[in-house]
């Protein structure tokens, strides 16, 4: 992950939820409905699967040495703390990038110059067997 994140350029974003907007250059981002993302990392402390909210954290331009501090945060699950990584809970999310880009949205690449997200309660519909015993 270090490997990735040294080699990557930063990108001017603005991120805007129902509370705050910020702006920055950013390394990464990850939003998600739940409380974790690419595999065992949580998104932040207080995301939840079940609170309505996407969780949201951007880790912001920083020196290298702190990259590495920004990978073992997300291994002992406290990369929220550190002062380059800027993280939200909202109910909508709108990302607007300098000029259109890649994003992975769901799996699935796309290219925008801006992101839209929102949780919609009911939106899906899940089925499953009833419990065996």
């Amino acid at each position: 992950m270090l490997r990735g994140l040294s080699g990557a350029e930063a990108v001017a974003l603005t991120i805007r939820t129902e509370r705050e907007e910020h702006r920055g250059r950013f390394l990464q981002l990850v939003a998600a409905s739940g409380r974790g993302h690419a595999g065992p990392f949580p998104v932040t402390e207080a995301a939840s699967l079940i609170d309505g909210r996407l969780s949201v954290y951007a880790v912001g331009e920083t020196a290298e040495s702190s990259l590495t501090d920004y990978v073992a945060g997300l291994v002992t699950r406290t990369h929220w703390l550190l002062p380059h990584v800027w993280t939200a809970e909202a109910a909508r999310v709108e990302i607007i990038a300098e000029k259109p880009m890649s994003w992975v949205v769901d799996g699935d690449r796309i290219t925008a110059e801006r992101l839209d997200l929102e949780i919609r309660a009911g939106a899906l519909r899940v089925s499953s067997p009833p419990l065996c015993k």
